[in-house]
């Protein structure tokens, strides 16, 4: 009874979703475009504590089918934005750079690499894929944007369909994911190691068939109670 309570709880959330927030996924160039680094100089933190996330999605990246050797950051970035930024933070909250880029005139539309110029390649390399969380977000890393972008961390070849959202669940219990009509995706707790920054992640899979736009749904339950959707929206 209580399970079924709480299911009824989330379709009411549901049906009174906030505003969207925007994740755009736009379709690859035959080859990637290098998208100019304008923040100077390059802003990155490296900590001695834990330093603790205050955002729900740490980050939002396709699922690497194989990694690259070298430090790759990419991003399926959609026709119409001119300027983005770029987060990357480590599991642990140890590591943190936000950074702002500027998109060649008259963008299109397609893959961007970034140029990043960081001074802990061997700190970041030696970090396994899924303990790094990088979100890229329109407009200036100041800004309350919420329009997103698909990212890619180390991808050589990516996983078609498969994506990964990086929550920090704020101590919820549980945390649901929903995709479109799709049933809902019990998020993944993060067990070993330190936390800070994120603790949760979401495995989602698109259908070959899924239409632009798709809405994603995040749902926390704490102490058996359903708390307000934070819904966002995936477009390409």
């Amino acid at each position: 009874m209580k399970i079924a309570f709480e299911r009824a709880a989330i379709v009411m959330i549901r049906r009174n979703m906030l505003p969207w927030i925007v994740v755009v996924l736009a379709c690859s160039q035959a080859s990637a475009e290098a998208v100019k680094l304008t923040t100077a100089p390059f802003v990155e933190k490296v900590y001695q504590n834990s330093e603790i996330s205050g955002t729900l999605v740490v980050g939002l990246s396709q699922v690497a089918g194989s990694l690259t050797e070298e430090l790759r950051i990419s991003a399926e970035v959609p026709k119409g934005w001119s300027n983005l930024c770029l987060s990357v933070t480590t599991v642990d909250g140890l590591y943190e750079a936000r950074n702002e880029y500027v998109l060649p005139e008259g963008w299109s539309g397609g893959e961007v690499i970034f140029d990043y110029p960081t001074a802990h390649s061997e700190k970041l390399l030696s970090t396994g894929a899924d303990k790094i969380g990088t979100l890229v977000q329109r407009g200036p890393c100041q800004g309350q944007n919420t329009d997103f972008a698909l990212s890619g961390w180390r991808v050589s070849e990516a996983s078609k369909g498969a994506l990964k959202l990086y929550v920090n669940a704020f101590q919820a219990d549980e945390v649901l994911a929903y995709v479109g009509d799709s049933p809902e995706v019990s998020c993944t707790p993060l067990t070993e190691g330190s936390r800070a920054a994120f603790d949760m992640v979401c495995d989602l899979i698109l259908a070959e068939d899924t239409q632009s736009p798709v809405e994603i749904e995040l749902i926390r339950i704490r102490s058996g109670r359903v708390e307000a959707a934070s819904p966002i929206s995936l477009e390409w």
